[in-house]
This record gives structure tokens, sequence and C-alpha cells, in this order.
């Protein structure tokens, strides 16, 4: 799947897209990880039930360096993705036109 359909995918259908969580959440200031997961923690409970979760840390790994190396990805923090190893990164199958469940609801 190409970056930009990789990208409207995850765009349209992430739940953190229209959740109520601050946005300030989604970029912890501790460069500890414990301590990252611990400032975004209301952010990455968002991550748990998102239909692109892997979808969206297969597009921090794609964009990083870039946007993908800030905040939470796919709900892991940026010392979490840092310490993925390359071999586990690509655990997502490019697979165009893959089928993503719908969202139901209005909240988060």
């Amino acid at each position: 799947m190409s970056d930009s359909k990789l990208a409207a995918l995850v765009y349209r259908h992430a739940r953190c897209a229209r959740c109520p969580v601050d946005p300030d959440l989604w970029f912890p200031v501790s460069y500890d990880t414990a301590k990252a997961r611990a400032e975004a923690a209301d952010a990455i409970a968002v991550c748990d039930s998102c239909p692109v979760r892997a979808h969206c840390l297969e597009l921090s790994f794609r964009n990083n360096p870039g946007f993908g190396a800030h905040g939470v990805w796919g709900g892991l923090v940026e010392g979490e993705r840092r310490a993925t190893p390359a071999t586990a990164r690509r655990a997502v199958p490019a697979v165009p036109g893959q089928h993503v469940p719908a969202r139901h609801g209005t909240g988060c």
C-alpha cells in the first residue's frame, strides 16, 4: 500500500481523529519511556480499540524521521517505537483494499 493510501486509511478510520482527548496528551514531554507512557495514558487508551492501530504504527515507521517520530502512534510512545526491531516494523500487510471495520457511534 502506498504511503498516501496508508495515511488516508489511518486518517479516515482512526479513533483519535474525532476524540475529545486534549491534543497535547498525544505528545508527552518526557524522554523516559515509562514517564512518557504515564503522561500519554489517556491518549494511549484511545488506541487500545482503534480499528487502524497497526496501520497507524506502520505509518509512523514509514515517516520517521519526520512527523512519525513524535507523539503517540499506534499506542506506542517515541521510545517504544525506537526500540522496536526493524524486522517487526513491517508487520502490517501492504495489501491494497484491505478491509477496515467501520466505526460505530460518535464518541471515542
